[in-house]
């Protein structure tokens, strides 16, 4: 029986600690760096990540951690837009009253 490249990962992984683990750890650099390179700049990511109000403090270090200024500025730029927004109409509501 032929033996494909996934049943070698999961060998590996067995030896490095937790088969879920270890894998997901692995991949997480660079799907971090695929989005900050290929999908920070498309609209529905983006409009995705205002309606979250943006990462968990874990994921924002981590974006961070990876140097990449400009394509973590394209999304500060939106949740602070929205920041900003939400503050005005509270701010507006306030006044009313």
């Amino acid at each position: 029986m032929e033996k494909h490249r996934t049943y070698f990962n999961l060998l590996d992984a067995f030896k490095k600690g937790c088969p879920i683990c270890f894998p997901v750890k692995e991949n997480i650099p660079k799907s971090m760096d695929d989005f900050l390179c290929e999908r920070v700049n498309g609209p529905g990511t983006r409009n995705e990540i205002g309606k979250s109000s943006g990462y968990c403090n874990r994921h924002a270090r981590q974006l961070q951690s990876f140097g990449d200024g400009f394509g973590q500025s394209i999304i500060d730029e939106d949740l602070l837009g929205i920041l900003k927004e939400k503050t005005e109409k509270s701010t507006k509501r306030v006044r009313k009253k």
